[in-house]
Order: structure tokens, then C-alpha cells, then sequence
């Protein structure tokens, strides 16, 4: 039996969501180590998404792990710092995810927490434009494909590592694409990559798509 496989990839509707989300990472000392500052302030026009963290810090190293901010209400111009718990434990120099993406806008700042003797921070996440936060579509483009054990594989490179939420399609004709509920994401080695599995069945041709759109 032959089995002719298609990729078909949504169409971006909007390039600006590609070009204006970058990964973008914040190194914080305390003393200055390497030329790092002790906080950053978002620029203007920006966004930026904490989506992990590495703290480090020496003795007494503290009980709980925490992030560290500056953010400014919108009804008044006052800024106010707050130290917010990620974790009831610590661990030195280990990357802590966020249980979600946490957002700051221009004007607001990174910092180091200061309930211990951090000697450094290090923030990972995305910079984005103001007017991209809501700019849904991520292209897909397929790097390879293959037929295993009864499933169709396709290699995904989406056009930005944000969080996102993806939906598998699959047909026999390509004007009748279903949502394929034996669709598996395996997740790749880094943000923006991703393997998709679905059962093959017994369909002389199969089609595949992924369509994917940001999670806010």
C-alpha cells in the first residue's frame, strides 16, 4: 500500500507577529559582576514575558524561591515593588519555570530578590512589541516527516518559541481537514519545535496540518 502524505501549513495573516516577538534574556548582579546592572527597566513601546528564572545566591541561602518586580498601576503614577513566591523551596542556580508566563510593560523592571545574599539573577523570556501581544497566528513550517509503528510523524519549527496552543488536523481530501483526535505533541529540545503523531489508519493518502495561535 502507498501512502502519499501531505504538510499543509496555515498562512500568516499578520508578519509583524514574527518579526516583533524575541527571545530576550536579563543577567542581574547585585555586585556588579560581569557589568550587570542590578535591575532592568522595559522600554518603551515593549513587553516582556517571564516565562523562567535562575537565581543565585550565597550563605544563608534563602528558604523559598522568588522573582522580584517593579510594576506601575495604570490609575496612578506610583510604582511598587513586589516579591512574589514561585516556590516553597529553593535551589541554587537552577532554572525554575513559571506555572505562567508572568507580563511587564514598558517602564516596569526586573530585580533581585532581597530576602537572602543573591549575587545574581537571570530572566528568560520574550520581548515584544505592544502591538504584537495580541497578534494570535504563528506560522508552522515542517522540517521532515516519516511513518512509524502505525503513526505519520511531522517535525514542527514554529516562527516564535511563545507559549501557544496548536491544533492538529488531518484529511483524506484536502477540502475536508477534521480536528484528529489522536493527535500527540512530543516537545522538542527547544521552544519552537515539536514533533506531531497521528494514527495513519488504512487511508491510501493522508494530510496533516498544525495551526498555530498564542497563548495569552
Amino acid at each position: 500500500m502507498r501512502i502519499r502524505t501531505a504538510i499543509v501549513v496555515g498562512l500568516l495573516t499578520t508578519l509583524s507577529a514574527q518579526a516583533g516577538v524575541v527571545p530576550f534574556n536579563v543577567f542581574l548582579s547585585s555586585n556588579g559582576t560581569g557589568g550587570a546592572p542590578s535591575s532592568y527597566t522595559i522600554p518603551p513601546g515593549k513587553i516582556y514575558i517571564i516565562e523562567s528564572f535562575r537565581p543565585f545566591a550565597t550563605t544563608p541561602l534563602p528558604s523559598t524561591t522568588q522573582i522580584r518586580v517593579v510594576v506601575r498601576a495604570d490609575n496612578i503614577a506610583a510604582s511598587a515593588f513586589q516579591t512574589i513566591t514561585i516556590l516553597d523551596t529553593y535551589t541554587n542556580s537552577q532554572t525554575v519555570w513559571l506555572p505562567k508566563p508572568f507580563r511587564l510593560k514598558a517602564g516596569e523592571s526586573l530585580q533581585i530578590p532581597f530576602n537572602a545574599e543573591y549575587s545574581s539573577f537571570r530572566y528568560f523570556g520574550l520581548l515584544l512589541d505592544e502591538e504584537d501581544l495580541y497578534a494570535q497566528n504563528i506560522p508552522v513550517e515542517f522540517d521532515g516527516m516519516d511513518v512509524s509503528e502505525g503513526q505519520l510523524l511531522a517535525e514542527a519549527h514554529f516562527a516564535s518559541p511563545r507559549p501557544r496552543i496548536t491544533r492538529v488536523e488531518t484529511a483524506t481530501e484536502l477540502d475536508e481537514f477534521v480536528v484528529d483526535d489522536s493527535a500527540v505533541e512530543i516537545a522538542g529540545a527547544t521552544r519552537d519545535r515539536a514533533t506531531f503523531a497521528v494514527d495513519k489508519g488504512d487511508d491510501d493518502q493522508k494530510f496533516l496540518r498544525v495551526r498555530a495561535v498564542a497563548r495569552q
